[in-house]
């Protein structure tokens, strides 16, 4: 069960702007140094991707989000508002990263943060917020 938020944010890709994705990119990158961001893959063994899909750009707006998937990373994201998504199992290209990333961030009310490589970085604020991007904006410039 995917859960609804209770107070919608209005639009979350309006709300983000460039320095608060900065300030989500050093969070991530700090917690991936330490080991404490949540990592999580694409299954291995859901569907049989052979290696001419994985090329494809088609087949990154076309292969199916599972619901086990889909809940998974949005407890975590209840859990730690940012998750790290690696998609190196189902996608080559960046692009189709990309792509597929966006998919993911869309059904779940999430921001596509950043993507590198095969590697996604989703952002969504729980209820309340842990992290507050103003303030870490205002710590950041001093």
């Amino acid at each position: 069960r995917i859960s609804p938020r209770e107070d919608p944010v209005e639009n979350l890709n309006d709300s983000i702007n460039g320095k608060k994705r900065r300030v989500l990119r050093t969070i991530g990158g700090r917690q991936k140094s330490a080991g404490t961001i949540q990592p999580i893959a694409w299954p291995k063994g859901d569907y049989i991707i052979t290696d001419d899909d994985k090329k494809s750009g088609d087949f990154a707006e076309n292969v199916p989000l599972a619901n086990r998937f889909l809940e998974r990373i949005d407890q975590s994201l209840w859990d730690h508002e940012i998750v790290l998504l690696r998609l190196n199992n189902v996608v080559q290209k960046k692009k189709g990263a990309k792509i597929l990333g966006g998919r993911i961030a869309e059904s779940l009310d999430a921001h596509v943060a950043q993507v590198i490589g095969h590697t996604v970085l989703l952002y969504r604020p729980a209820f309340p917020p842990v992290l507050d991007l103003d303030e870490l904006i205002k710590i950041d410039a001093d």
